[in-house]
């Protein structure tokens, strides 16, 4: 990790970021006028449990994406092993810089208990890719919508870029952990990973480059969330169509994206919505209220979460294998 990332993961940092977003959303309500963002949070408050579950169905098509790349290991792992490491890794996401990475590592020690070390980070590994080529997935349908809705301008580019750029860092991630041999790299310089740098890469190999599957899975968690803002644009006032609503999770992508480095993004996707707020025929009030919403699900699951490291038991690890009889010597 960078001396940089370090800094922004650090304490200090992420109330740093989070204050400098939290800084942004108010500059843009108190710009929309707080009075009417608020009328339109209350207009919306009836669909919010819907935006809530579907966050929920969200995290258990990733859960099965993942599931299928622990090859051979899959049959040690219950349903409530991955729901629980799902859940409790969540609030990662959303309140670390770069958070995606940070949660699937934590997914990835949840489990190893499970299975192994190598075995889970390798997991993990993959699903960073299979979770960027399915962004690059939806991000062609929304950069499409857009187009056919706005015809060429800024942000059908801007959402083509971003597909654009995910997609080839989903297959670096996925081709090139096939081929670099990092682990092996890593059990050179430590006495700490030795062989286990070298399973890792045999995990990685696992299997074909492309987890079909658990790319389908992932995908199907991005068309949930685009459920979601269909549910929002007509929570908010909005009309009602599937490429209104791809345009919308467009927006989403594209401030995502540029506000990678602050905790869930905040204040980054709501200016987004703000500046395209005209695309989607909303006024600014109720465009940043599809952004504040979607934050507001995003932190029930991650109090969900943050309650159920504290609850919700750990599982027992895996018995060990018995060792092989041995006959006494003649």
């Amino acid at each position: 990790m960078s001396r940089a990332m370090s800094v922004l993961r650090s304490l200090p940092g992420r109330i740093a970021m989070a204050a400098l977003g939290l800084t942004g959303v108010a500059l843009l309500v108190h710009r929309a006028s707080g009075s009417s963002v608020l009328a339109a949070l209350r207009g919306a408050a009836i669909y919010f449990p819907i935006v809530v579950v579907l966050e929920g169905c969200m995290l258990a098509c990733e859960a099965a994406g993942l599931y299928l790349l622990y090859g051979e290991d899959r049959r040690k792992l219950a349903a409530a092993d991955l729901a629980r490491a799902a859940v409790v890794a969540y609030p990662m996401m959303v309140l670390l810089p770069v958070g995606r990475a940070a949660a699937e590592a934590m997914r990835a020690g949840l489990l190893t208990q499970k299975t192994s070390g190598p075995r889970a980070a390798a997991a993990a590994a993959r699903m960073q890719g299979v979770l960027l080529l399915a962004n690059s997935l939806i991000s062609a349908l929304c950069a499409l919508a857009a187009l056919l809705m706005l015809g060429p301008s800024v942000l059908p580019a801007a959402i083509g870029v971003n597909t654009v750029v995910v997609l080839v860092l989903g297959l670096s991630v996925l081709y090139g952990g096939r081929r670099v041999g990092l682990g092996a790299w890593l059990g050179r310089l430590s006495r700490h990973v030795g062989r286990s740098g070298t399973r890792f890469d045999e995990y990685l190999r696992e299997g074909p480059a492309i987890p079909v599957r658990s790319v389908l899975w992932a995908f199907a968690s991005r068309l949930l969330q685009l459920g979601q803002y269909m549910v929002l644009l007509v929570a908010v006032g909005g009309q009602f169509g599937i490429l209104r609503a791809l345009c919308t999770q467009g927006i989403h992508l594209v401030g995502s994206a540029m506000g990678d480095l602050i905790p869930g993004q905040l204040g980054v996707t709501e200016a987004t919505y703000s500046l395209w707020s005209h695309t989607l025929s909303l006024d600014a009030a109720a465009a940043l209220a599809i952004a504040l919403l979607s934050h507001l699900g995003q932190a029930s699951w991650a109090t969900i979460g943050s309650l159920a490291a504290l609850v919700w038991p750990a599982p027992p690890p895996a018995p060990s294998a018995p060792p092989h009889d041995v006959s006494p010597a003649a």
